[in-house]
């Protein structure tokens, strides 16, 4: 009268893992933002900024210059909750920072006065949807279409760490 299955669960489905970029392929994607135009300029920090610290894309589109301290290689990240973390980012990203600083945001920028770190090709804020367009053109550029997104990069810098023997 009574099923003793009745009451048991099933097993929870699998989860499908993360999309991860092998090391080469993280090359390949940094070399198709490669280029002295200020958009260009742009696009490679942002790829450098993405894969070395593991923001999120909102993360980064929020930061502002005052959140980058290129001395000392940290920056500041406003992420969920309004919580701010101090990041570390390594040399290749702080040179791309720098060259986007000094050649490529002053001339997308022009005239106006804006505090956020990366901007759009008409000197405002760079949205989600924004840096979204940047990562898919420059992974389409470097044959990478359909198998990554910016999200992509967060998972890629992690398990590169964990491979790295970072705990």
């Amino acid at each position: 009268s009574h099923d003793p299955t009745a009451d048991l669960r099933g097993p929870k489905p699998t989860q499908k893992l993360p999309s991860v970029l092998t090391r080469d392929e993280v090359e390949t994607l940094l070399g198709a933002a490669d280029g002295i135009t200020p958009s260009t300029l742009r696009d490679r920090a942002i790829l450098e900024v993405l894969y070395a610290s593991g923001l999120r894309a909102s993360e980064v589109v929020d930061m502002e210059i005052g959140d980058v301290d290129l001395q000392t290689g940290v920056l500041r990240a406003s992420g969920k909750g309004g919580k701010d973390r101090i990041v570390p980012v390594g040399r290749a990203a702080r040179l791309a920072i720098l060259r986007y600083l000094k050649h490529g945001r002053p001339a997308l920028v022009g005239v106006l006065e804006t505090r956020e770190l990366f901007v759009n090709r008409r000197g405002g804020k760079l949205t989600r949807q924004g840096l979204y367009k940047i990562v898919m053109r420059c992974a389409r550029d470097a044959g990478l279409d359909g198998k990554m997104t910016p999200h992509t990069l967060r998972h890629t810098f992690a398990t590169h760490l964990l491979a790295g023997g970072c705990d």
